[in-house]
């Protein structure tokens, strides 16, 4: 089995659990005028930032003014034996779980500088929601122990996430048996055996399912990335329209003679895009829609390149029955 593990989520939380964060926050009472300041430490189980997320929850006429941040880090050694301790017991857990003595092949990916995403986003910038200097410590520490001593490959231009299905779509080729390790739900556009290693738990994807899944989040976006998706539609509302589009195309298939699957697929997939399209067609007629004057099918192939996580280096998603494209520096054109 090839262990194809995502540790961007690692050395964030492995990195946060080595320090101890505090927050000085000081906010403006939009009904009285009045400066006020305030101060956050772990208290209870809860962590510094948790605390003042729910203050500002409860007090809603607060606006900060300013927000400061304050680390007292554990050692780099303890940094470290964190995230080793971590990696072993993933790599323990899924042995255990599978009944193998050990893997044929772990590969273990971190992001690296750039991201072709970034290139692709015209509404929003791509993660512009995040705030990059919000790093642990000893980021930097955590990493180059997972490259040095896993042999972690840091991949540039493109996502972590983007490696994994590469790779997962490589052994699939091959008849490879593999299982994705990651805590990130934008992973289960790939088939096969997963593990959320921060829930522990195990569960596996058909094609069908993970393509069910990148279809849903054409509509409903990744707020988490800053992609916003159709607008008021979001994730149930996505799963809804996906859902039932395929259901009412396998019972119109059923009743069809001379089908085969490659022509099921390829018309289910042509039907649910037409359902996605006409969904974001719908929603600039409502009030509020950021781009109720943009062409509502630019709009919902932008949001789809933006989720999808490529299959092989270099791929641009295209809507069906368009064949996927080429990003520039990529494809025989370029050549």
């Amino acid at each position: 089995m090839h262990l194809i593990l995502d540790a961007d989520p690692l050395v964030y939380s492995c990195g946060f659990s080595a320090e101890t964060a505090s927050y000085h926050l000081v906010t403006e009472n939009q009904e009285t005028g009045e400066i006020e300041e305030a101060y956050f430490a772990p208290y209870d189980g809860k962590t510094a930032g948790k605390r003042m997320q729910k203050y500002l929850q409860d007090n809603p006429q607060l606006e900060v003014v300013e927000k400061e941040r304050r680390v007292i880090p554990d050692t780099e050694e303890n940094a470290i034996a964190a995230t080793r301790t971590k990696l072993y017991s993933i790599e323990k857990e899924i042995r255990e779980h599978y009944g193998i003595v050990r893997f044929d092949s772990i590969t273990t990916i971190l992001s690296g500088p750039g991201n072709f995403r970034e290139a692709l986003a015209t509404r929003f910038p791509y993660k512009g929601n995040r705030d990059p200097s919000h790093k642990p410590y000893w980021y930097q520490s955590i990493r180059n122990y997972i490259t040095g001593s896993w042999g972690g490959i840091v991949v540039t231009g493109r996502e972590a996430d983007d490696e994994c299905s590469i790779l997962a779509r490589k052994d699939l080729a091959n008849g490879t048996d593999y299982i994705i390790a990651t805590i990130d739900k934008d992973l289960d556009q790939i088939p096969g055996k997963h593990f959320n290693y921060l829930k522990r738990v195990f569960y596996a994807l058909s094609e069908t399912e993970s393509k069910q899944f990148l279809w849903e989040q054409c509509l409903s976006g990744d707020a988490t990335d800053g992609i916003p998706g159709c607008y008021k539609c979001g994730p149930t509302g996505a799963r809804d329209l996906v859902r039932g589009v395929v259901d009412l195309f396998q019972s119109d298939s059923n009743r069809a003679e001379d089908r085969t699957p490659t022509t099921d697929s390829r018309g289910s997939s042509e039907a649910i895009w037409s359902a996605i399209v006409s969904a974001y067609e719908a929603s600039t007629t409502r009030a509020g829609c950021p781009y109720s004057r943009s062409d509502a099918e630019d709009i919902a192939i932008e949001t789809a390149r933006l989720v999808f996580l490529q299959h092989y280096e270099g791929q641009l998603w295209n809507p069906p029955p368009q064949p996927h494209g080429w990003l520039p520096g990529y494809g025989e054109s370029d050549d």
